[in-house]
């Protein structure tokens, strides 16, 4: 999903499509609601440094293949 959205942000589409595709179409392939169950099933484990640590790694790792994604269409066009 995130390299779908840096994909479609690069693109000088209408800002209304832009819109209905990103919110519409490409949110069904990002799973916020199962990173955030990950998150509360370890914090309520009480481990700090693995809540810290996954946090962190899947913020991060989603910016570098949404900025993948938008170097990537950039390269294409």
């Amino acid at each position: 999903g995130s390299f779908f959205f840096g994909f479609i942000i690069s693109k000088n589409l209408i800002p209304s499509k832009k819109k209905i595709i990103l919110s519409g179409f490409f949110s069904c392939f990002t799973s916020f609601s199962g990173f955030l169950y990950s998150l509360y099933k370890i914090f309520n484990q009480g481990d700090w440094i693995k809540f810290i640590y996954f946090f962190n790694l899947v913020i991060i790792l989603n910016l570098f293949t949404m900025y993948f994604g938008f170097w990537i269409s950039r390269k294409i066009t």
